[in-house]
């Protein structure tokens, strides 16, 4: 299984959808909802397209390119004094 981004796109075309998202991108999807359950007023999810977590907030849209992205940034937001949007 290779994981770059190309061979993932090309990879989900071919597979089945569960509940809108391809299969292919499953455990991203199943991550962003466990974050966004803990972060109720954030939206957080995972853009196929971009191959992204994204974040909408108060304070804007970011768009974080892994996982390890996504926690920095939410940790830096939450050490700024900012609640949890």
């Amino acid at each position: 299984m290779c994981d770059h981004r190309t061979c993932r796109s090309c990879r989900a075309q071919t597979l089945p959808r569960l509940g809108g998202h391809r299969a292919e991108f499953a455990l991203e999807h199943h991550k962003a909802a466990r974050l966004q359950a803990r972060h109720p007023r954030q939206i957080v999810w995972f853009g196929e397209s971009t191959q992204s977590f994204w974040v909408a907030s108060r304070s804007g849209l970011y768009e974080a390119r892994s996982w390890d992205d996504l926690l920095a940034h939410l940790w830096a937001h939450a050490q700024a004094g900012h609640p949890r949007l």
